[in-house]
């Protein structure tokens, strides 16, 4: 069997879509913080692409309005500032900027199962520290067992 690389970055950009530009009016410090996105990562994920010119994807807001790297029950899909928004607003933004992102890389691994291609998928990630937590590990593996 081939194998065929997937690149993604989930928390690559910091930007608030327009519709929530007022949720986050008073935020500036969190949306540039690596609680908005994960700061370097864009940059590594462009870098290994332009080696290894895998498919390729990657989130384009900050990961305060949903985060891309979440299964759709966990409990920090939504961040601090949206988790209280209604419901239906909440299913919109699941609609409009996760499902599309999320949707695409499984339809790619499909399509790598019927073309016979084994998908080893990367997840682009920085370990940037923060005022509270200082972060040590330059590179780091993380799988489901399951």
């Amino acid at each position: 069997m081939r194998n065929k690389l997937l690149l993604t970055c989930e928390h690559a950009c910091l930007f608030i879509p327009d519709e929530f530009v007022q949720l986050f009016k008073n935020q500036n410090g969190l949306v540039k913080s690596p609680e908005g996105w994960d700061i370097g990562a864009y940059q590594t994920f462009k870098a290994i692409r332009k080696v290894f010119r895998s498919d390729a994807y990657y989130g384009k807001w900050s990961r305060l309005v949903v985060d891309l790297n979440r299964s759709e029950h966990h409990r920090h899909l939504f961040s601090e500032v949206t988790k209280d928004l209604p419901d239906a607003v909440k299913e919109d933004i699941l609609r409009k900027y996760y499902y599309p992102y999320r949707h695409q890389i499984i339809h790619q691994i499909e399509q790598n199962k019927k073309e016979k291609f084994c998908t080893l998928h990367l997840s682009i990630h920085s370990f940037t520290a923060d005022n509270k937590n200082a972060k040590k590990t330059d590179i780091g593996v993380l799988y489901d067992p399951a």
